[in-house]
């Protein structure tokens, strides 16, 4: 049972870790470009999605709601 639960628990990370790099990609990152190299880019937006992912998660997902609804009119 023990070891479920921290599967259960990694799991969960990765999805918050994923839904976070999303989310930053559709809040902050949205308009930028960026330079440097893969590896770089791809740290700085999952540190900054982990650290700002409950704030971004929830715009992003209003974000492209509300895009795909304006978009059909």
């Amino acid at each position: 049972m023990v070891i479920f639960m921290e599967t259960l628990r990694l799991i969960g990370f990765i999805v918050y870790c994923l839904a976070g790099y999303w989310a930053v990609n559709r809040t902050i990152y949205a308009n930028y470009v960026l330079y440097g190299d893969l590896a770089t880019i791809f740290m700085r937006k999952v540190i900054v999605g982990m650290l700002a992912g409950p704030v971004c998660i929830p715009l992003a997902i209003i974000k492209t709601v509300a895009g795909k609804k304006g978009g059909d009119e």
